[in-house]
């Protein structure tokens, strides 16, 4: 696991790890998901992450190389 951290903003939009750029995903504070694939459309970059309580955990950050 790479960061735990709340990237959850008060719209309920997932945030991107890397970047912070608002993704196209909602989640709420009970939201549950394991190994989940998060584009973000700011920075190109797919994340695999696990939300849980409201705290999104990174698994892993593949950034896009151009």
């Amino acid at each position: 696991m790479l960061n735990t951290k709340s990237v959850i903003d008060i719209n309920g939009f997932v945030r991107c790890p890397l970047c912070g750029g608002k993704t196209r995903q909602k989640a709420r504070n009970d939201t549950y998901l394991k190994n989940f694939p998060l584009f973000c459309p700011k920075c190109k970059c797919n994340s695999l992450i696990d939300i849980e309580g409201g705290k999104v955990i990174v698994q892993s950050i593949e950034p896009r190389i151009d």
